[in-house]
């Protein structure tokens, strides 16, 4: 390269030298050699915008940089103060200097004392391949860049360890794992972590494939397209980094308050009256549900291997199809009638689309040809010429044509002829856009595509591929923006959307939409991998993230075959994916195949009828209490860009045990829980990073220095529980859950007491803390002039600081937000209650508002009670309020006295004869029973799987092979050495004694530090 050319352009001066000053735009620079050319953009104080050329034919600089569909914001007002100096420029929180012979870019951050960040240089390739070299610096990992399945068996890993992050074809994708299929979702958004607080973040603004190859030293990166462009981002920490990338691609909108409830799917039901056994079979046994997921089936189906019986694409109901070439099985009679009934028992509907019209439906005949994708003429794609549709683009589901979603037409016709009509007039807002990758395509099809900065359109496929789900979103959401005030059969005005997808990429999540991970295969270890894939989807702007609960292909079970051959395996991987799923998941959404793959039994997904039922019924019900927390957790993510849902390193950056963890989460800032997914999994460890923490489930108090917590039960009373930890200080709004709860706004059945009290857990710290509750009506929304959304919502500041043995909980005047249209979704006068977590101690005194509450001696009198406090043990105090109005203050004031410490064991006896029908622990201590047979404790046949009772054929099989029965036992004495043993009695009633030595145990402090073990 020759010796480069610079120039600048702002409003005020074309010098070389800019003195810091206001400024009134962003400022754009170039830098030129005689083959290529580098534009500078400052948008931001700590947010900068490059072009990179092999071209000398850099843009106006009277024009801001192009954006492709990825971008949301646009109108950065530029940074409040510049410095340039030749090749260098700054802003108040960062300094690039930009190497002249090279075109590189050294980037520091100027409120960490000129950090070297990185340098950014450009590869020399050809002119349709692009591509820049990233130096590591003080860079140790690497987050982000969508989703990508890795490493089987495997949570942990950031990108410095999984190596190379590849597309495949075009980018997006759906590529097999472990014998199933899940999805490759490109969002080419970095986040670089160093020592001592160092990072940075990198969006690359690119459409096409990419690799990226952590492996070389420095990074490589690799993609079509020309120019390059990408966006640099200092910041305070990771989270500052992410609201940056949240504010540039669009934050989420705040989901409909259902979408955090349990929704059963399978492809698929063949009529009404399967989704109603199943709702009937929840309903006796106490689950509360919300919605159920329509399959291909509600508008007709598709016949696997025969395309002359595909209703692909028809989108209208199958009431009563009799056309010989479309004659199936299925059947959804008076489709408005249904979902009127439903809706009246609080249970919702979501409805499968897809973007292909097979030629056996009426859509492909009526649908303007214009609107799909189209042949090239003469061997190009011609903009003017999209009358001639390709019409044999096929899949699984048949031959026809494919919807161009890239035509805002084609979106407007869909919507207006198919999906308002058949769908949401009729009451159904949950939309399921499925194969959006695109899975089946002909990459010589041409679209309407994008536009390209004055040079016309982008129109080939690879130009579309990985933006097409984003617009499919794009239209649905802009079909309710485009009709909104209109009511629906139902009364409703402004119904919020909720779009379930299978692809996209950045800024997706700006239109309403939750992504799962694929056909994923029904193992332990795939189920493993789709943690860390979730891990990088936080990071990649992506807060509503699940599975196929239970996995789509169950055939991948271990030992199990196409045939159904051996489930041994199958109630245990459902009751810890459904645990996982309660905790991690939005929505709750069990799925799997049984339309294409048949068994006899069929497989089930509703957790009333597979695995442990009594887990299940206690996870969902333990998620559906903490619905008030999730939701104002998700108003947090649309306001200020923070994650729901994230890896612990998210918060606790400079802790390096954190770094490579995708195994634990975090549920906001405040509850911490472990995955469990593995088969025999009875206890786990748990990193606690530095803080106090109390155990959710036994409100147990650990003070970590940052270290393991080792053994944690996941067993509880027979109960899967994963392992989780709150950390002190944390208030957290909870709703009443019971045998009556039907749905996540807690509706209950005609004639049941209404519970719609204000519930808040308490953890009390000496250190002031404070929570927002959100509030709104949970199921419509308002939009702004640029179809973004407004909501009416309300506040409620809720706060705790413990002070010596007091410990005051306030709860502020709610405050509505919008007073354009005002919040009326919610009483204005409700009870309060709170649940308070202390460490080894009980209350004295409860006053409310500086006036005495009374005391109860046990807890049904004070359940029957309208205001007072009960000592509850095991670490909780509760206290109540009559009514009163959310606009007045309230303040509960608690008098502490401290207790004689306890600690609780995890009893563990493994090795139990498979007909033992009751295991106990017996000791030396009066709490074991003194070794009174009579009065040993009993434990639970937590680990008692059919993989144990009637195994497969083989000696190579995951889990355990002998029973394991499990128990936490609480209020142990502290510090004291004891002895113990497992005692069981068989099938015919005989106790029969352990005969081997006693075992020693010495409780601690910190709970379940040290296993028990029995052996016989």
């Amino acid at each position: 390269m020759k010796p480069y050319i610079i120039s600048c352009t702002i409003a005020i001066t074309t010098l070389l030298t800019v003195q810091p000053e206001a400024l009134a735009s962003v400022f754009r620079t170039q830098f030129k050699t005689d083959s290529a050319y580098l534009v500078v953009e400052v948008l931001d104080e700590d947010l900068i915008h490059f072009e990179i050329s092999n071209t000398n034919q850099p843009p106006s600089l009277n024009q801001p940089l192009y954006t492709s569909p990825m971008v949301f914001k646009t109108d950065y007002s530029g940074p409040s103060s510049l410095l340039q100096r030749f090749n260098i420029i700054q802003t108040r929180d960062l300094k690039i200097e930009v190497l002249p012979d090279t075109l590189c870019i050294r980037a520091y951050d100027r409120q960490k004392s000129d950090a070297f960040l990185t340098e950014i240089c450009p590869l020399n390739l050809p002119e349709t391949i692009q591509g820049v070299k990233i130096e590591s610096g003080e860079i140790e990992h690497i987050y982000g860049l969508g989703q990508q399945f890795k490493k089987l068996g495997s949570a942990d890993g950031d990108w410095t360890a999984l190596g190379v992050r590849e597309g495949l074809e075009f980018g997006n994708g759906f590529q097999g794992f472990q014998d199933a299929a899940v999805g490759n979702i490109q969002i080419p958004v970095f986040y670089a972590v160093g020592k001592n607080n160092l990072n940075y973040a990198i969006f690359i603004d690119n459409i096409y494939k990419q690799r990226w190859d952590w492996r070389t030293s420095p990074w490589r990166v690799e993609m079509s397209g020309n120019p390059l462009r990408f966006y640099l981002m200092s910041g305070a920490d990771l989270p500052d980094l992410r609201a940056d990338f949240m504010e540039l691609t669009g934050r989420p909108p705040v989901p409909p308050r259902k979408a955090f409830g349990l929704w059963v799917s399978e492809f698929g039901y063949d009529n009404w009256e399967e989704i109603d056994r199943l709702k009937a079979g929840l309903r006796n046994n106490k689950f509360p549900v919300d919605g159920f997921v329509l399959d291909l089936n509600w508008f007709g189906g598709v016949a696997l291997n025969n395309p002359n019986k595909s209703n692909m694409g028809r989108l209208d109901w199958d009431q009563n199809q009799t056309d010989f070439l479309r004659n199936n099985s299925y059947s959804f009679p008076n489709p408005d009638n249904k979902i009127q009934d439903y809706a009246d028992e609080y249970i919702a509907l979501a409805a499968i689309e897809e973007s292909y019209l097979a030629n056996t439906v009426d859509t492909f005949t009526e649908m303007p040809p214009n609107l799909t994708v189209y042949h090239r003429i003469n061997g190009e794609c011609n903009y003017n010429q999209q009358s001639n549709p390709i019409t044999d683009i096929t899949g699984f589901w048949g031959m026809g044509r494919m919807i161009d979603w890239s035509d805002s037409d084609a979106g407007k016709w869909i919507h207006n002829q198919r999906r308002f009509p058949n769908l949401i007039k009729k009451g159904i807002h949950v939309h399921w856009t499925d194969l959006g990758e695109p899975e089946n395509f002909n990459n010589l099809g041409c679209y309407d595509g994008i536009k390209n900065t004055g040079k016309g359109r982008k129109i080939e496929h690879a130009d579309v591929h990985n933006l097409y789900n984003l617009f499919w979103n794009q239209s649905i959401w802009q079909g309710y923006f485009d009709r909104q005030n209109q009511q629906n059969a139902l009364g409703k005005i402004n119904p919020r959307p909720l779009i379930l997808t299978r692809s996209g990429t950045a800024g997706t999540q700006r239109y309403g939409t939750a992504i799962w991970s694929g056909d994923i295969a029904s193992n332990l270890q795939s189920l493993a991998t789709h943690f860390n894939t979730q891990m990088h989807m936080t990071f990649s702007g992506i807060d509503y993230y699940g599975s196929d609960i239970g996995g789509f292909r169950r055939e991948v079970m271990p030992f199990n075959d196409k045939q159904g051959s051996y489930r041994g395996y199958e109630d245990e991987l459902y009751t810890q994916w459904f645990a996982n799923g309660t905790w991690f998941d939005v929505p709750i959404r069990p799925h799997t195949d049984n339309e294409f793959v048949t068994v006899n039994p069929p497989y089930e997904t509703s957790p009333h009828l597979v695995g442990e039922i009594d887990s299940n019924l206690a996870n969902l019900r333990q998620r559906y209490q903490l619905i008030p927390y999730y939701y104002s957790l998700a108003y947090r993510a649309y306001l200020y860009g923070e994650p729901v849902i994230t890896p612990p390193v998210f918060y606790y950056q400079n802790d390096s045990n954190l770094r490579q963890m995708g195994n634990q989460k975090l549920i906001g800032k405040n509850i911490l829980v472990g995955v469990v997914a593995k088969h025999g999994e009875y206890e786990r460890d748990i990193y606690l990073p530095a803080g106090e923490w109390i155990n959710y489930h036994s409100n147990k108090t650990f003070n970590s220095s940052g270290e393991w917590i080792k053994n944690i039960p996941v067993y509880r009373q027979g109960i899967l529980r994963l392992p989780a930890f709150v950390k002190a200080g944390s208030l957290l709004p909870l709703m009443v859950v019971d045998d009556n709860t039907l749905d996540a706004f807690g509706h209950r059945p005609e004639g049941k007491l209404k519970r719609d009290e204000l519930l808040i857990r308490v953890y009390a710290d000496d250190k002031s803390s404070q929570f927002t509750l959100y509030e709104d009506d949970g199921e419509t929304l308002n939009y702004q002039d640029d179809g973004r959304p407004i909501y009416d919502y309300r506040t409620t500041e809720i706060s705790q600081q413990q002070q010596g043995n007091t410990v005051t909980v306030k709860i502020a005047p709610a405050i509505n937000v919008n007073n354009k249209y005002g919040f009326q979704g919610a009483n204005n006068r409700r009870a309060n209650e709170i649940e308070l977590i202390v460490d080894n101690a009980e209350a004295t005194t409860v006053q409310l508002n500086n006036q005495p509450l009374t005391q109860y001696s046990s807890l049904l009198k004070f359940r029957l009670a309208d205001s007072g406090w009960y000592n509850a043990g095991n670490n909780k105090i509760l206290a109540k309020s009559r009514e009163f109005s959310v606009e007045s203050p309230k303040e509960f004031e608690f008098k502490l006295k401290s207790n004689s410490p306890k600690t609780s064991v995890n009893f563990v006896c493994d090795n139990v004869s498979l007909d033992a029908s009751q295991v106990y622990v017996v000791g030396n201590l009066p709490e074991l029973g003194n070794w009174e047979v009579d009065s040993a404790l009993p434990l639970y046949p937590s680990i008692n799987y059919q993989y144990i009772t009637n195994p497969p054929q083989s000696n190579n099989r995951p889990g355990p092979t002998t029973p394991i029965w499990t128990e936490v036992i609480d209020n142990l004495p502290q510090n004291q050495a004891f002895e113990w043993k497992c005692i069981q009695r068989n099938s015919s009633g005989e106790m029969i004694w352990e005969t081997g030595d006693n075992n020693t145990h010495t409780t601690r402090n910190s709970g379940y530090s040290g296993r028990s073990y029995g052996q016989f």
